[in-house]
């Protein structure tokens, strides 16, 4: 990518007979990505801006022909554009908090919670489970009258004061 550095002076160099400058540029770093690369280092007279034109890969697609330019050729100006611009990094960023998810609505998990907490089975009451114990061993003694009696007859003997006191 090119990049490119305007630089003035605080008060003007005026040398009648010419002047020798010594440009030092450090590198105090190694990325392997951000070493200098081709440079070219000029110096004017004039004052004001100074238009340096269009970098390489820039002036090939715009001095193309608007019919003949291709997405491959305005790759390197996009990257650029994209890279350099405020506003488009804005919308990038505003585009991507819009596709994040909406936080839950504390509401509908308070539902949800209460909706699972309902479809779990309540276990039975242990009365409940007795009554249908001797309901069901009422059935079956209504449905076998003369072991009903049988055992009534049993009970009552066995609960009397004669046959407690004897045994």
């Amino acid at each position: 990518m090119t990049h490119w550095a305007t630089l003035t002076t605080k008060e003007p160099i005026d040398f009648e007979s010419g002047a020798l400058i010594t440009v030092v540029l450090h590198q105090t770093h190694n990325a392997v990505d951000h070493r200098l690369g081709r440079f070219r280092i000029s110096f004017a007279m004039d004052q004001g801006e100074i238009d340096l034109g269009l970098p390489e890969e820039f002036a090939a697609a715009a001095s193309a022909a608007e019919e003949a330019r291709t997405a491959e050729s305005l790759k390197p100006l996009l990257t650029y554009l994209r890279a350099s611009d405020k506003q488009w990094q804005d919308a990038q960023a505003a585009v991507a908090a819009a596709k994040q998810p909406l936080p839950a609505d504390e509401q509908l998990t308070a539902l949800r919670a209460q909706i699972a907490a309902l479809e779990i089975e309540s276990p039975e009451d242990s009365k409940f489970v007795q009554l249908k114990t001797d309901f069901e061993a009422s059935k079956l003694q209504i449905g076998n009258r003369r072991l009903t009696l049988a055992q009534d007859l049993t009970w009552a003997l066995i609960n009397s004061p004669a046959f407690l006191f004897n045994h």
